[in-house]
């Protein structure tokens, strides 16, 4: 199945790969299963009364036909998301171990990105293993309670690794200045989630494009204030490192 799935990817002209590592069992949360956010979803008496008093949202929700199209292929019968995501449960391997990565990297003729990294000495085995790039991410501290934060990790980690080695910062990430802090510690890049998503649950397409105008504003205001002229030339000292 994976093999496959890496073959459909190159074929559809996907240059990059992102392997998850840090997600090898689902972590228990306890908000998400009292409020029955679950695939399927549970409808609890306060999610009913939030439909009730959204009825355009709910008969939206109720026509939309989401599917996992792409895993299609391997559940019989069925492309539903309910459906595949019980078939995804009852063969899922686990947790990713070394010869996982080697067996990606092998049939993975593109770059690979390994995400969920937090410790100094798997960062030199991911570079070792032919990694193009590393996330340094706690999941979104969704997965293991108490685990170190990217913020703290990350400067740990670019020490590790070559000045030139492609590192990218995951988690926390909520502003501008946000974006900030995490290339002055030395990342390439930075993921951000949720500050996108309440936009798009707020007003669709026109609430991602106005949260992007305000991580923009503000990352403009900050390197106003900061000094800094360039994103891509950050001064030393601008951020202090955690």
């Amino acid at each position: 199945m994976n093999k496959a799935l890496l073959e459909r990817a190159a074929q559809v002209g996907c240059k990059v790969v992102v392997l998850t590592l840090d997600a090898g069992v689902q972590g228990r949360r306890n908000r998400d299963l009292d409020n029955g956010l679950i695939v399927p979803v549970r409808v609890r008496l306060k999610l009913a009364l939030q439909m009730v008093a959204k009825p355009w949202w709910a008969i939206g929700y109720g026509r939309s036909h989401r599917t996992i199209g792409n895993l299609a292929m391997f559940v019989p019968g069925s492309a539903e998301l309910a459906d595949i995501s019980v078939w995804a449960e009852r063969n899922h391997k686990g947790p990713v171990s070394l010869a996982d990565v080697e067996w990606v990297r092998k049939h993975w003729p593109h770059k690979l990105v390994l995400k969920g990294i937090l410790d100094p000495d798997d960062a030199k085995i991911a570079v070792k293993l032919g990694a193009d790039a590393i996330v340094v991410s706690n999941h979104g501290g969704r997965q293991l309670d108490s685990a170190l934060t990217a913020v703290k990790a990350f400067p740990a980690i670019r020490e590790a690794v070559t000045d030139d080695f492609e590192l990218i910062f995951d988690g926390g990430v909520r502003s501008g200045l946000d974006v900030l802090k995490a290339l002055g510690l030395g990342a390439k890049a930075c993921f951000l989630g949720r500050a996108y998503l309440y936009g798009l649950a707020a007003y669709g397409q026109k609430g991602v494009e106005a949260a992007l105008q305000l991580l923009n504003q503000e990352l403009d205001a900050a390197m106003a204030l900061t000094g800094v002229a360039d994103i891509s030339h950050l001064p030393p000292g601008v951020v202090i490192a955690p």
